[in-house]
């Protein structure tokens, strides 16, 4: 089945390919913007005779009646609150009276907290609204989101070459936090990256600032460039997905994912997950002995330093391929280095591993290495 349908998310930004079935299978959630090649203009979803043939061929009964009980342009909670949030920022600037009012309206409209993007951005502006004095790095963190969410829908032609598939696990898996380790990358609807690492520190969790073979999750924010390969976070991603590649158990997750877990009751076979000792974030290690874990690969019980600036691999790319292939990366040389992976401008750590008569190798070598 051809992969040609785009699809629009709460924030304008091109999602895909998809198939048609896998379109279906979203519109069970909620009816959103679609196109594919040749299309002049974005259409819902729910109303587009193709996809709607589809259903009905394929056994899609319940979203068939679904379908068609909605109106042409759909109306929710999160649909009015970015109504109001168009008319605030019709001047460009998002005024502390103006959260304010954003505020009032939340606490009328308590079921905007039901549905995704709302109940995050809600839960922001409400939290603003209560500290009184707002910083302008907060006013305008939450002005961006808003803007992403309220913007203009990119033109169709444009969007076949921005658009991205993000390569979060599907489905999405069950997301325990206690005795876990996560690392978030790019740009969250939630907050700030401080506020989500305190969000899982609270939980029982600690987090990384690189994925590892020892993350359990790496959580990819909403708010995504489009290029994200091409970008600093997109590295992470890039990592994330070899060390999984690799048989390492880290998930990738989008936030909105990440999000309803954090709110969602335990049940029983998680509450009895989550009876285990917390992290100690300071010391960044598990308590469940996962540096233990039995370690296979080419380069199994090596340990490797990188230094200076990789002709081709960023410095988490090669660490991840490292750890995938069983090796263990540290920070600083010493007498039980193996190896150390030198680059143009490599300072001091390269002197120490001359001194010390630690092996010194280029990417090439590495790369040779990490395949056997």
């Amino acid at each position: 089945m051809t992969q040609e349908w785009l699809v629009l998310d709460r924030f304008n930004q091109p999602k895909g390919p998809y198939t048609i079935a896998e379109v279906c299978a979203l519109l069970r959630h909620h009816d959103f913007y679609i196109c594919k090649q040749g299309m002049k203009d974005w259409v819902l979803g729910g109303s587009t005779l193709e996809v709607r043939s589809y259903m009905s061929t394929a056994g899609f009964y319940e979203l068939k009646g679904a379908t068609a009980r909605r109106p042409e342009r759909f109306q929710t909670a999160v649909d009015s609150l970015l109504q109001l949030s168009r008319t605030l920022l019709c001047d460009k600037y998002l005024s502390q009276d103006e959260i304010g009012q954003l505020g009032s309206w939340v606490n009328d409209h308590p079921e905007v907290l039901q549905e995704w993007p709302g109940n995050v951005i809600a839960q922001r502006v409400m939290e603003l609204r209560a500290k009184g004095l707002i910083t302008e790095e907060e006013r305008s963190g939450l002005q961006v989101i808003l803007e992403k969410a309220i913007g203009i829908r990119p033109d169709t032609a444009l969007a076949m070459t921005l658009a991205t598939r993000l390569p979060v696990d599907e489905p999405a898996p069950n997301v325990q936090f206690r005795g876990r380790f996560f690392c978030f990358t790019g740009n969250f609807v939630y907050g700030t990256r401080a506020k989500c690492e305190q969000s899982v520190l609270s939980l029982g969790g600690a987090c990384h600032m690189h994925p590892t073979g020892e993350t359990h999750y790496l959580v990819i924010g909403t708010i995504a460039n489009q290029r994200w390969a091409h970008e600093n976070f997109g590295r992470k991603i890039e990592a994330g997905v070899s060390l999984r590649q690799s048989g390492h158990g880290i998930r990738i997750i989008a936030e909105e994912h990440w999000v309803s877990c954090l709110g969602r009751p335990l049940s029983e076979a998680d509450q009895l997950a989550q009876q285990g000792p917390a992290i100690v974030p300071q010391k960044r290690s598990s308590p469940m002995n996962l540096s233990s874990r039995c370690v296979s690969g080419p380069l199994a019980g090596k340990t490797f330093v990188l230094t200076g600036t990789l002709p081709n691999l960023k410095r988490e790319e090669a660490a991840a391929k490292i750890e995938a292939a069983g090796g263990k990366v540290s920070g600083s040389v010493s007498k039980k280095t193996n190896y150390v992976v030198a680059g143009e401008d490599a300072g001091s750590k390269l002197d120490k591993a001359r001194k010390l008569g630690v092996q010194i190798i280029s990417e090439p070598e590495l790369l040779k290495l990490c395949a056997g």
